[in-house]
């Protein structure tokens, strides 16, 4: 009796440790699973963000030529010669932006100097652009303000200074622009602004309504 009762004890002490490393190991292997299994779960935890945000913005750099519709009443004898040219050399100067891949606006301005005189525009473009080929044409609106000032006087043997002229614009455009590779390309476009210069001298007016240019140059993006 005595022996087999020692037997019993030993065998629930067998037992009782068996069963405590079986637990043991179990959660052993149940913290291990969930570890691994977190791991699993973020496998970019540690890597870097990118970000996808893409810069469209730009800017131009350009020159070109001009051409004024002129007309007066002034008396050729009274006229000063090169008050009535109407053909410049022009630099234009853009900041643009793409919304999306189709449209894009810029803010310009733009000088041209003439024998006599110089007018400046400043103006805002709204632009559509195809931009499925290497040659992507654009087609837009243009709205502004265009200053004319005259650097000597049109008129002969009229001492007193000539006024400036100030006037509102609006136009459109048309070009295109060749893509060199993502940062880097050439732009061409011809441009058609109306405006209304007037200059009035003793009852006699110079009036000057319209420019046509045509514009050639590089755009950068950053």
């Amino acid at each position: 009796m005595k022996k087999t009762i020692l037997l019993l004890i030993g065998l629930t002490t067998l037992y009782s440790n068996t069963y405590d490393d079986f637990i043991q190991e179990l959660n052993v292997d149940l913290r291990t699973h969930m570890t691994e299994q977190t791991k699993i779960k973020n496998p970019y935890k540690s890597l870097p963000i990118v970000s996808s945000v893409k810069s469209n913005t730009f800017i131009e750099l350009a020159i070109g030529f001009t051409s004024l519709s002129l007309s007066d009443n002034i008396t050729n004898t009274f006229l000063r010669k090169g008050a009535s040219d109407t053909s410049s050399t022009l630099i234009d100067l853009s900041i643009g932006h793409h919304f999306d891949k189709n449209f894009f606006s810029t803010i310009n301005y733009q000088v041209s100097g003439y024998d006599l005189s110089s007018i400046s525009n400043t103006s805002f473009t709204i632009n559509y652009e195809n931009q499925e080929f290497q040659l992507q044409p654009y087609i837009g609106l243009i709205v502004g303000y265009s200053y004319l000032t005259w650097d000597e006087n049109p008129i002969s043997n009229f001492t007193i200074k000539v006024p400036s002229s100030e006037s509102f614009i609006y136009g459109v455009q048309v070009g295109g622009e060749i893509v060199i590779d993502k940062d880097f390309s050439f732009i061409g476009k011809l441009q058609h602004l109306r405006f209304n210069h007037e200059t009035i001298i003793k009852n006699e007016k110079l009036k000057m309504d319209s420019q046509n240019i045509a514009i050639i140059g590089v755009r950068f993006k950053f």
